[in-house]
């Protein structure tokens, strides 16, 4: 660790408030901690003992370097946010991102108190850990570890996030490794027998994946703990239990997840579906609607060049900071020159600006019907194939083209204002090779042109100004992305939450409380119901009127729209900031009374609370 304690020498733990123990593991614990120099801001930090045997001792220090390489480089949503690490006379200290528990604390307290976990619960929780494992295996590299404990949770449970990458490898080439190492948590980790020529390879974390569903399905492991010996010097003997194990995958309801836990626990590793192949699942149904390029980087996944997947910044793409289903955030940039979080960049070779893909022509004109509006979005920055996209804390849009598809060496920067008037095209100082990172740039460069949105809307539909017209349009595709998963208005009845989302116009989306049914109606005029119950046909989308057993629910459905519309509109009237507002009913009547919420409360974060009757 000394060859990084210099570049850390201003962070010390004094510039933190330890507060509550979150938690210890085999290396350390962590404690949540509140940052002095960011206005309290909490974070977790995990303390590490220099002296402590575990430490000193099995290659635990290794691990910890291991642990730190491979965190300070990885950008994705659903993988926790790592900060920095610095170190003192007595111990290590990593600083992450917050969570609120673990998913094995989770579904234990839910089983405690009968209450276990929802189909669609689960599919969004794990559709989000897989899609974090694909982003891994994208750039071969192998948890080794992953299991309930090191699988955090945040947003009231709405968000799944990895953690803990100490046993994590990556593969030096597109061969698997061999490795006499064998690392994990029975009966979490792959079965096959102890021996030196054991590979390293994805299918072990499938096997993982397996196993934490069935978790998550039935509160149960897949082999009782008590059938499982505690000794780790009988780890063989105990890997020997969990492969003549009969699972009992009756226990668990869902067919479709059935079947997708039997595929990941073959005890065959050939047999086992790559995480690419895990989402294309049934049980997942089909992908959410969207644009290639903000799909793209909803997943962390893009067309990458596997021949050469060395780890470092120069090849490792950022994610989107929300979910292609939830729609939560899960972090946000700072004002430019303030980086919310550490890495250390690597240099790669320089290729021609004229390469960029935003220079090449596009085969018909590209037309622009109405300037762009980032008003009231939440601050975040995320990665698609072509560009970096931020939304500032002034609430303009930053884009940062890079030369090629995944390349992290910046051609040209993109600055829009949040009312989409005007535009600035800025380019790297002559001779200057400008890398893209995980915080925000402290300077765009030079500036080389100002563009207004009269202008680029006259050249619609000609060949000038198409690149600035490309990255107009694609600007407004994922601003317009973001405000399709932004809640404006919300009713919180005694049936379901009904949201009224920021997009022109308005997408809605209902959840009934009691059978877990969602229906999604989009801006285009067509609805999708989503019945977790509803093995066979679980999806259904682009219906022209709902089956009959979903007439209530559809009933219920339009009237809370009808509710939100005509109150969006009274709302518009009084010139409302939009979207602190929340408005919380009950009952099942035909009027909602408004009250406005008393004065003190900050102008930008006063609400309505009205009642349905």
């Amino acid at each position: 660790m000394e060859d990084t304690e210099s570049s850390c020498e201003q962070d010390s733990i004094d510039q933190y408030d330890l507060g509550q123990h979150k938690g210890a593991g085999s290396s350390g614990r962590v404690f949540r901690g509140l940052s002095k120099l960011q206005h309290g801001r909490e974070v977790a930090i995990k303390q590490i003992d220099k002296h402590a045997s575990k430490v000193s001792a099995n290659g635990a220090m290794d691990r910890l370097r291991n642990e730190i390489t491979l965190h300070s480089q990885l950008i994705h949503p659903f993988i926790v946010t790592y900060e920095k690490q610095f170190q003192d006379s007595h111990y290590h200290y990593i600083v992450m991102e917050l969570c609120e528990e673990d998913l094995e604390t989770f579904v234990n307290r839910r089983k405690m108190s009968r209450s276990v976990l929802s189909t669609e619960h689960i599919r969004i929780l794990f559709e989000q850990i897989v899609q974090a494992v694909r982003y891994l295996h994208d750039y071969k590299i192998v948890h080794r570890d992953l299991k309930p404990k090191n699988i955090l949770l945040t947003h009231n449970a709405q968000t799944a996030k990895i953690c803990d990458f100490g046993f994590a490898r990556q593969l030096a080439t597109n061969a698997d490794a061999d490795s006499s190492e064998i690392c994990g948590t029975p009966p979490y980790m792959d079965p096959q027998p102890p021996s030196k020529h054991r590979r390293i390879h994805e299918s072990l974390d499938i096997w993982s994946l397996g196993a934490i569903l069935y978790f998550m399905a039935t509160s149960e492991q897949i082999v009782p703990a008590s059938e499982l010996l505690r000794d780790p010097k009988q780890l063989s003997a105990t890997l020997e239990v969990v492969r003549n194990w009969n699972f009992n995958f009756r226990a668990v309801k869902d067919k479709q997840m059935k079947n997708l836990i039997e595929k990941m626990l073959d005890k065959d590793p050939s047999k086992r579906p790559t995480a690419e192949q895990i989402l294309k699942e049934p049980f997942f149904g089909s992908e959410p609607e969207a644009s290639s390029l903000v799909s793209s980087f909803d997943s962390g996944h893009g067309s990458l060049n596997r021949s050469n997947s060395s780890f470092n910044s120069s090849n490792l793409s950022s994610a989107s900071n929300f979910s292609s289903r939830s729609g939560l955030a899960s972090g946000y940039p700072s004002s430019p020159g303030r980086p919310f979080s550490t890495i250390n960049e690597s240099v790669v070779s320089s290729k021609s600006r004229t390469a960029s893909r935003a220079d090449k022509m596009p085969s018909e004109p590209i037309t622009i019907t109405k300037p762009l509006n980032a008003a009231n979005l939440r601050p975040q920055r995320c990665r698609g194939p072509d560009a970096y996209y931020t939304i500032l804390e002034s609430h303009e849009i930053l884009l940062e083209v890079v030369q090629q598809s995944w390349s992290s060496v910046i051609a040209k920067t993109v600055l829009i204002s949040a009312d989409g008037q005007t535009m600035l095209e800025y380019l790297p100082k002559a001779g200057d090779v400008v890398y893209a990172s995980k915080s925000v740039p402290s300077s765009y460069g030079i500036v080389q042109q100002e563009y207004s949105v009269e202008e680029l809307m006259a050249h619609s539909n000609r060949r000038t100004l198409h690149v600035q017209i490309l990255l107009y349009k694609e600007a407004t595709r994922f601003v317009d992305s973001v405000r399709s998963k932004t809640t404006k208005l919300r009713i919180d009845t005694d049936k379901a939450r009904v949201k009224l989302m920021s997009n022109e116009p308005p997408n809605f989306e209902s959840l009934f409380h009691d059978r877990g049914i969602k229906i999604i109606e989009k801006s285009k005029g067509d609805f999708e119901i989503r019945d977790p119950k509803d093995v066979d046909n679980r999806a259904l989308k682009s219906c022209l009127s709902p089956p009959p057993q979903y007439h209530q629910e559809w009933e219920h459905h339009k009237l809370c729209k009808e509710y939100l519309l005509e109150n969006e509109r009274l709302l518009n009237e009084l010139s409302w900031k939009f979207p602190a507002l929340v408005v919380k009913a009950s009952g099942s009547g035909r009027r909602l009374d408004i009250c406005r919420q008393p004065e003190k409360t900050p102008p930008d974060e006063r609400s309505y609370a009205g009642t349905l009757r």
